[in-house]
């Protein structure tokens, strides 16, 4: 469980799991050839980083896509409702005042 190890020392918070076993056939008589396996990641942040971590990896340009779409999917639900199950610090809410000399005074 090589994947599963690394994965839990980059602290992402997901499982791996066997769908199908070798040699299993299904309803249309393909029969698989090695086992199935499914990687569950839970938390939106974690999805984000991983997603990040695999894009320069991918070589087909639908997977890449799809990558491209998870990121702005993720971006976007921020904007909207928040950075909820991020772990970031963010001060859009906060009006932003400029620093000048008459207000901020040193004490």
């Amino acid at each position: 469980m090589q994947i599963r190890d690394y994965l839990i020392k980059l602290n992402f918070k997901s499982g791996l799991y066997l769908g199908l076993k070798k040699g299993f056939c299904g309803k249309d008589g393909y029969i698989h050839n090695g086992d199935y396996w499914i990687l569950r990641i839970d938390r939106k942040d974690d999805l984000y980083r991983f997603t990040n971590i695999v894009k320069p990896y991918l070589r087909h340009k639908d997977k890449v896509r799809d990558a491209d779409r998870v990121i702005r999917n993720i971006t976007s639900r921020n904007r909207k409702y928040g950075y909820i199950g991020m772990k970031v610090l963010n001060f859009d809410h906060v009006q932003k005042i400029p620093i000048t000399d008459h207000n901020f005074a040193l004490r």
